[in-house]
């Protein structure tokens, strides 16, 4: 992150150029200094209370009071959870302005409902969700598939999903990923390749499926379950790495019970944590200890008397990058094993290690354990929901998780069905990855296959100001709430990062951007107005219609009101499909509309 002014200078800053819009953003997202906070929440507070006073009214019919009462439920945050979780979570208020509020009701976008609960499913709310983001053909290929819930559950079955063919092509475009283990540790023996290499070419790869894949629902499971499940890609067992991420793509959308099988006892995760050090009579706890306080019950509900036990139960699975000769297939050695019987969160083991199974018998018990329930879809809701989920919601889909014995699909369905997230559109901020994820999409900017190391495909790691995809340095996995991502810094990074796309500046090499006179209404008709403009951009790059603040800042960023009718003998219609649409562009990729979802 690069320094950036003091926080409280930002919307001055901004609003001095001429982009009030901006500025009201980013008091929204909290960025504003103490005394544009305080305006910034009394006026929430104000019009809150107005909506309220609104509804309540006894002379509004009955059919327009019921809307408006749709309206404010729909906008208002789902109350915090009491349950305990081992990462905390930030609440993040819901935007109230005229902005927010305009464009979540003018949206163009249909609905579909599901027969089961009548819960109406936005196509921009579930695009923003468990796509990479909203685009235009998202939204027809959701239409296509009979609706938002249709394309859903079809996505849920990921193979029966024809693969765009970007996303088909792009693994070969990284060589280095299909080498084993063994090679890995060779190249980094002759310096031909090392970890961050690796790293590299498989955040790239990621990023690429993210931006171009049809099936968006398996892409976001597989991201949401590789932070749960965290190894970062350049600590010890990254010779693993690329194996571990296929262990996490395989069971996306199984069982967890299976997954968390597979991936404790991977060489990654055995490397990473330690079990691949324990002997009979030293037991690696570290393993023990992030497995019951990350994986599976939480921080709350393990003593350490468990961790003892469990690291004891995971003794005798084993691999080795270093040894001489080398064990790369993670196995299972009685001799190393601790013979101790020991109980454990309800699990007893007699000690006989049974060639390895009762490891895996125990892993299975912990994820069906209902505070591993608890505690997984805490952060299912945390990521797909709001920083907030309510204990109800929890609990409804602890219901659904122990009812499918940790099958995750049926929870997903359960999940975008759930009032809550049908009432949580814009309720969480974007990470700077998943907004550059998002911008590469809405500009419909193509990532072609490489011809050099320099090309795009090989850099697209760079072109936002964050860490590699799984480099987060820690075993918690990334940070999901509002407040690791709100900084002014971040803002400001953010910003560059869309001028950059909008304007093709970076990064380069076998990549196609698209004209921004694209974004332009056709004008023969001599009657579309800046304000048509940038309704029309917004509704392409966005899939909602600006609201008359946001159209206003668009037109003063292009120097125009938004009443100027643009013809095609005026100097600045060939300039907005270059530096000056750039300007009027960046208004709508700044705002509270692209930079949350």
């Amino acid at each position: 992150m690069v320094d950036s002014p003091d926080s409280g200078d930002v919307p001055r800053a901004v609003a001095r150029v001429g982009l009030p819009a901006l500025a009201g953003a980013i008091a929204w997202l909290g960025l504003a200094g103490p005394a544009e906070a305080k305006k910034a929440k009394k006026k929430r507070k104000k019009k809150r209370k107005a909506k309220k006073r609104k509804v309540k009214s006894p002379k509004k019919p009955a059919a327009t009071a019921t809307a408006a009462a749709t309206t404010a439920t729909a906008t208002s945050t789902p109350s915090a959870t009491a349950t305990p979780s081992a990462t905390s979570t930030t609440s993040t208020s819901t935007p109230t302005s005229t902005a927010s509020a305009e464009a979540t009701s003018t949206t163009s976008t249909t609905t579909a409902t599901s027969t089961a609960t009548s819960t109406a499913v936005d196509v921009a709310h579930l695009c923003a969700r468990f796509t990479g983001g909203w685009t235009a053909a998202q939204a027809d290929a959701i239409a296509a598939a009979g609706g938002p819930l249709a394309w859903f559950d079809a996505q849920l079955t990921p193979g029966s999903v024809p693969e765009s063919a970007l996303a088909a092509a792009a693994p070969s475009w990284y060589p280095l990923l299909t080498d084993t283990p063994a090679q890995r540790r060779a190249q980094e023996a002759a310096s031909t390749a090392d970890a961050w290499q690796y790293a590299v070419q498989l955040g790239n790869l990621t990023l690429m499926r993210r931006i171009a894949s049809n099936r968006q629902v398996f892409e976001a499971m597989v991201e949401f379950l590789s932070d749960h499940l965290h190894i970062p890609v350049t600590a010890d067992g990254w010779h693993w790495r690329q194996d571990y991420d296929a262990i996490i793509r395989a069971g996306a959308l199984g069982s967890f019970s299976d997954l968390l099988v597979e991936a404790s006892l991977s060489g990654a995760m055995l490397t990473y944590l330690g079990t691949a050090t324990s002997t009979a009579t030293t037991a690696n706890e570290n393993h023990a200890r992030e497995l019951l306080e990350l994986h599976t019950v939480g921080v709350g509900y393990y003593t350490e008397a468990d961790v003892r036990a469990t690291a004891k139960i995971l003794s005798g699975w084993t691999c080795n990058a270093w040894s001489s000769p080398a064990v790369w297939d993670p196995t299972y050695v009685d001799s190393r094993h601790d013979k101790t019987a020991v109980s454990v969160q309800g699990f007893t083991s007699d000690g006989s290690g049974r060639a390895g199974q009762t490891a895996k018998d125990f892993l299975t018990a912990l994820a069906r354990h209902p505070n591993t329930a608890r505690r997984l879809m805490t952060k299912l809701a945390t990521r797909f929901v709001s920083d907030s989920p309510s204990a109800t919601l929890i609990a409804d889909l602890v219901a659904v998780y122990q009812a499918a014995d940790t099958d995750l699909v049926p929870v997903l369905e359960a999940l975008v069905r759930h009032p809550e997230f049908a009432a949580s559109a814009r309720a969480k901020v974007r990470t700077p990855m998943s907004d550059f994820v998002a911008t590469v999409r809405a500009l419909g900017i193509t990532v072609q296959a490489p011809g050099s190391s320099d090309d795009a495909a090989h850099e697209l790691v760079y072109g936002y100001s964050d860490g590699l995809p799984y480099s987060w340095p820690r075993p918690d996995g990334r940070p999901d709430n509002a407040d690791a991502y709100t900084s002014g810094g971040r803002m400001i990074n953010s910003f560059r990062t869309h001028a950059c796309l909008l304007g093709g500046w970076w990064p380069t090499g076998n990549i196609a951007y698209r004209d921004l006179g694209d974004f332009l209404p056709d004008l023969t008709s001599g009657k579309v107005t800046v304000a048509d403009y940038a309704h029309y951009a917004s509704q392409k790059l966005l899939g909602h219609d600006a609201d008359d603040v946001t159209v206003g800042a668009f037109a003063e960023a292009i120097g125009m009101t938004t009443a100027t009718v643009l013809k095609t003998g005026m100097w600045q219609v060939p300039a907005l499909g270059s530096w000056l649409g750039l300007r009027g562009l960046s208004v709508l990729l700044d705002h509270p509309l692209h930079l949350t979802h």
